[in-house]
């Protein structure tokens, strides 16, 4: 599946998968340059490998930011911990471990040891199918829909494929929300006939060639409909959102805890300024 924005670019899930990919590809394949360099006695062709086994070596990192991106908070630091000491005491122990081997099978043992456990990591991410996306059509049958904005937001709409799909959005029985460029998505669409924009200046023009007005402010919503421009309105999006699915006290913690230290009231209150107005209004109390 292509990329929110639609213009052929990978999803992010997508770019570390092959960034991994190409880590333990280098790896293996320098072992393997290496190792049977080493064995016909090409000095070149060794320094070549170790070139190649050096590029791998970006798969700490890697592992690290995983970890980060994976782990639950409480389970992080013994998730680090684990693969530091792992790290470390499998460097000790290689150099240990490597002077008696070499002794005994020669030095193109090594780099043959070294391949083996790339070319399992290899195949076990060819083999494990990757994390399921949500796809569009299941996001036409979510309670709420945030287009987002990207550079190729005009090449998405121009795209029969993505656009009939979209089509499925409908604000009577979800919310539909878009940032920025995500406006002219929407404009696209029909969604956005009857009722004027928000969007970020770049995105105005096309937005109003598509027949929708757009206002000069940072944020419009009637009913299920909501539509922020520039990208520091977002969080007003966001929060609206909340606001309509879970309730201000939600809306608010959220607001409060990304606003910025020392001026989280002051971004709050301007928060709640811009959405109020366009949330429904609070039903009479019974008693």
């Amino acid at each position: 599946m292509r990329s929110a924005d639609g213009g052929g670019h990978w999803p992010f899930s997508s770019v570390k998968r092959f960034i991994r990919y190409e880590l333990w590809r280098c790896g293996m394949a320098g072992s393997v340059v290496a190792a049977v360099s080493t064995q016909l006695g090409s000095c070149a062709g060794v320094v070549a490998g170790r070139v190649l086994q050096g590029l791998s070596g970006g798969v700490f990192p890697c592992a690290f930011g995983l970890a980060r991106q994976s782990v639950a908070a409480e389970r992080l630091g013994g998730v680090v911990a684990a693969l530091s000491a792992m790290f470390g005491v499998g460097g000790a122990f290689g150099m240990v471990a490597a002077g008696p081997l070499v002794d005994v099978t020669g030095p193109a043992t090594l780099f043959w040891l070294v391949a083996a456990p790339a070319l399992a990591a290899l195949t076990g991410m060819v083999r494990l199918p990757s994390p399921p996306a949500a796809t569009l059509e299941e996001a036409c049958a979510a309670d709420a829909v945030i287009v987002g904005s990207g550079i190729a937001t005009r090449e998405v709409t121009e795209d029969p494929g993505i656009m009939n799909v979209l089509r499925g959005l409908d604000p009577s029985r979800q919310l539909v929300a878009a940032q920025c460029s995500g406006a002219l998505v929407l404009a696209r669409l029909g969604l956005l006939d009857a009722i004027p924009a928000c969007t970020d200046l770049t995105t105005k023009p096309w937005v109003v060639a598509a027949g929708v007005e757009v206002l000069n402010q940072p944020f419009y919503a009637k009913k299920n409909l909501a539509t922020a421009g520039g990208c520091l309105a977002s969080h007003y999006l966001a929060a609206r959102v909340i606001a309509r699915l879970k309730g201000h006290d939600a809306a608010e913690g959220a607001l409060h805890y990304v606003a910025p230290v020392g001026e989280k009231e002051e971004y709050v209150e301007r928060a709640w300024r811009n959405i109020t107005p366009y949330l429904p209004a609070a039903a009479p109390a019974l008693v």
